[in-house]
């Protein structure tokens, strides 16, 4: 729940970019299952989605390539990465 409203929070913000960000079901589930850490709770999910989504964003919004529409998150559970599409 704690992701979807962050993924939420960060659509609000790039609302006026004319930007939405967009992640399946299954990744976001897959993303919560492996970066989660029970002593840090919450925070690990939220700081994973600031370093790896957020960041990534705003490369977009502040970058030379102009971005509108949809960018699409992908989760690669194996490497724990995350890839931004659009």
């Amino acid at each position: 729940v704690i992701a979807k409203k962050d993924i939420s929070r960060i659509n609000s913000l790039i609302a006026d970019k004319e930007i939405h960000l967009k992640i399946e079901e299954n990744q976001l589930e897959a993303m919560i299952s492996k970066v989660y850490v029970p002593r840090e709770g919450a925070r690990s999910i939220l700081g994973y989605i600031d370093r790896n989504i957020t960041s990534g964003i705003a490369d977009v919004v502040l970058g030379d390539t102009k971005v509108i529409g949809q960018i699409v998150v992908e989760f690669n559970a194996e490497s724990k990465k995350v890839k931004l599409s659009s």
